[in-house]
């Protein structure tokens, strides 16, 4: 991988005259893996919930629950990156296969250590650190399927489905599933968990296709080459059905960039490649200092949303449920018109709107605050922010060269991780010292403030994102 810049558009490439129309639907290996994904999230959801639900009887001491969600999230500061280059070198259909067994086992073992009245808190921690790490494989693999099953002007349709998806599953259905199932028997939950995984492995073996990510060439200029010396993609070049093929091909010989090639390939050295090609993109960093700043500044609000409803409405800490309630709801709409609103407005304008819309509802809670006010800004809020994290997907996933996509990702979502606890800190210290309203005002303001920078990129490279409304390939 060339060190110059690789952001710079080529010109549009007009689809041919008499090419037969392309067909609207996602495609039958798309609704595989959005069942299983379904799935997956089902089984996320029992287990987040089952999990401190067995803490509680184990200690009643407060941190060493808290811990939980700390040994949960550590493996993404851990292993983000590695598990995104190990994901570059294999078929990544077989690699969320591989975690979902894992998964089953992992979860298993513990589901059969509480029906043996053995359980212990460590086991718990064993199993949150276990989890999250291999969660850091399945996760980088998954988004790295969904450009390789779907056509580049169908991603915001698609991961748009999967995220709404995913808020039923995790948050309407697992949640409360997990709590009955609980009540009936404290081992119950984990088998269910368990069970759900192996499912979701298994309905991704009916997915046809092998799925490593092949390399492209290089022209000099830093741009990703396609077949025969067109322009390169950010996926896989379509099959006989309209929909990308499910075997992107293999890798190719003449890399640049320090990294030896094929599996003999120093681990350290792809992963440095992967980090040159995301510092070097400046529409991809750009857009990735924006969100790590943006998930910052809405962690530190909503990791102390609870003492809002309780301190500043005075309502029972139950009610809080409720508010999350109409965030899910939100998120599920937001999911949803995501398609809709790129079809009407350009990928900027519904940006640079999803960015702006939490901000300005902190800081009418934080000015006015009242439920009514409160389980609206939660309802907006949560549907612009899942409609920014799906086109902010929808960017990468057009742009990022498939076998640098693990990579890439995984650098991405490092940085995000990692700011996100800094987040939640700097939420709860100023709230201490100068009021939880206050803290939803400043967070609004920074939210708001964000729209500098993010307008800057987005019309710096507007040219670029206007051409992935095309099927066809553009420079990346």
């Amino acid at each position: 991988m060339t060190a110059g810049r690789t952001d710079a558009p080529g010109p549009a490439t007009a689809p041919d005259a008499g090419k037969t129309p392309l067909p609207r639907g996602l495609g039958r290996r798309f609704w595989i893996l959005f069942a299983s994904s379904t799935v997956s999230n089902l089984s996320d959801g029992v287990g987040k919930v089952a999990l401190p639900l067995l803490a509680v009887t184990l200690t009643q001491d407060p941190v060493l629950v808290a811990a939980l969600t700390s040994l949960t999230i550590l493996p993404w500061l851990m292993f983000a990156i590695v598990s995104g280059a190990l994901v570059d070198r294999v078929d990544r259909r077989r690699a969320m296969i591989a975690a979902q067994l894992v998964r089953t086992v992992i979860v298993g073992l513990l589901a059969a250590a509480v029906l043996a009245g053995q359980a212990a808190l460590w086991m718990l921690y064993a199993a949150a650190f276990t989890l999250g790490a291999v969660e850091t494989l399945y996760d980088n693999a998954a988004h790295s399927m969904t450009p390789s099953v779907v056509r580049r002007d169908q991603l915001e349709k698609a991961n748009g489905r999967v995220e709404a998806a995913s808020v039923v599953a995790d948050g309407f259905l697992g949640a409360p599933l997990a709590s009955a199932l609980f009540v009936v028997a404290a081992a119950w939950p984990f088998l269910a968990n368990s069970l759900g995984f192996l499912l979701a492995g298994v309905v991704l073996l009916l997915l046809p296709g092998r799925y490593r990510a092949g390399r492209t060439a290089e022209r000099a200029d830093g741009h990703a080459a396609g077949p025969e010396g067109g322009r390169g993609s950010g996926h896989a070049a379509g099959g006989a059905d309209g929909h990308p093929a499910g075997h992107p091909g293999e890798p190719e010989s003449g890399q640049a960039g320090g990294a030896v090639e094929g599996r003999s390939a120093n681990l350290r050295a792809e992963m440095a490649e992967g980090l040159r090609w995301f510092w070097n993109h400046r529409l991809i960093r750009g857009l990735t200092v924006v969100a790590s700043l943006t998930g910052a500044a809405f962690q530190a609000m909503m990791s102390v949303m609870v003492l809002f409803v309780t301190d500043v409405l005075e309502l029972p800490a139950a009610a809080f449920g409720w508010f999350v309630l109409a965030s899910a709801a939100g998120g599920v709409a937001g999911g949803l018109v995501v398609p809709v609103l790129v079809r009407r407005w350009s990928r900027a304008v519904v940006m640079g709107v999803a960015l702006t819309v939490p901000g300005a509802c902190f800081v009418l809670i934080g000015a006015f605050p009242s439920p009514a006010a409160l389980a609206v800004a939660m309802a907006l809020g949560g549907g612009a922010l899942l409609v920014w994290n799906v086109l902010v997907m929808s960017v990468r996933q057009a742009l990022v060269p498939p076998h640098l996509f693990g990579r890439v990702l995984g650098a991405i979502r490092t940085v995000l991780w990692g700011l996100m606890p800094l987040g939640a800190l700097a939420g709860g210290l100023v709230g201490r010292a100068y009021g939880l309203q206050t803290l939803a005002v400043v967070c609004g303001c920074l939210l708001l403030a964000l729209m500098v920078p993010l307008s800057l990129t987005l019309h710096r490279h507007g040219a670029l994102l206007r051409a992935l409304s095309r099927p066809d390939t553009v420079d990346t």
